[in-house]
């Protein structure tokens, strides 16, 4: 994967993961539930690619995700909310930090905002659910459409709402958002199973990146970009994580996808992610995703 040595804080595993596949088109409908379907169809296919373990240090904007600590409130927050998951006081506390959280790192990025909100929190527990780890390589949404976006998910009104104030679809829809962040921290402590793997963004080509339709298993569907292989792909996950430890990833820009480690067993995960729309006061130009 790379012509660096490897240090001595580092290993390289091999993982499969879920890439475009070779009868895919753009815009094709992509559904979790029908994955199965979709890689005998070629629309999909598994890929096996080498992985580096690390604790090295990445920069957002450069390499398109950040290893990151959280701020002790925050640790205890995802302490509390890991013995009682289900509890919806502890993932409301966790949001809350969360977006402190997420303020500061921007303010400490320069990223120009007037408002942030965290629209979004994902608690996965691979044992049970309708869906476990996500092992499909992708983008979350295209950077140039936000309208679609935020049409998509209608549901992020209601924390904006809470947030600014009233405001019909139209103005919600309208929203300047400059920037878009995800970050991904496991209830584990350490992890042992399905950790986040990221790109480093100076290995992905434009050419990989497709547009396809995210169908949801409630019918609802959203615009989302999928990623096809290619042998100088960098991936990255963060070596021995544990509880208040993270990945911040831009939402528009970086591929990511979960994999599975080596000899990991049956043990299930247990994560968080949160996203943070960051919203300036004018609707910005039209951005490019991938630069």
């Amino acid at each position: 994967m790379t012509t660096n040595p490897i240090k001595a804080d580092q290993e390289v595993f091999s993982a499969e993961m879920v890439h475009l596949g070779p009868q895919f088109k753009d815009h094709d409908s992509i559904s979790l539930a029908t994955a199965y379907k979709t890689l005998a169809k070629g629309v999909l296919e598994p890929r096996t690619v080498s992985i580096l373990a690390t604790n090295d240090s990445y920069d957002l904007e450069t390499n398109g995700f950040t290893f990151h600590e959280v701020s002790q409130p925050t640790k205890s927050a995802l302490a509390v909310l890991a013995l009682n998951p289900e509890e919806a006081s502890h993932r409301a506390a966790v949001r809350s930090e969360i977006e402190k959280e997420m303020v500061a790192y921007a303010k400490g990025q320069d990223i120009a905002f007037q408002q942030a909100v965290c629209v979004d929190s994902v608690y996965r527990d691979t044992s049970s659910g309708p869906f476990g780890a996500v092992h499909l390589v992708h983008i979350d949404f295209p950077e140039e459409d936000t309208q679609a976006n935020l049409r998509g998910h209608g549901e992020w009104k209601d924390k904006v709402v809470a947030k600014l104030g009233p405001m019909d679809d139209k103005t919600y829809e309208g929203l300047a958002v400059t920037k878009m962040l995800n970050i991904w921290m496991p209830l584990d402590q350490p992890l042992t199973s399905e950790p986040l793997a990221v790109m480093d963004l100076q290995s992905l080509r434009t050419s990989d990146v497709h547009p396809y339709t995210a169908a949801r298993a409630n019918g609802k569907q959203f615009p989302s970009q999928g990623v096809c292989h290619h042998d100088s792909q960098q991936w990255i996950v963060k070596k021995d994580m544990s509880l208040g430890e993270g990945i911040i990833f831009d939402s528009c820009r970086t591929p990511h996808t979960a994999v599975t480690l080596p000899e990991q067993g049956d043990e299930p995960r247990h994560s968080v992610e949160c996203r943070i729309l960051f919203l300036g006061e004018h609707q910005p130009e039209k951005n490019s995703c991938i630069k």
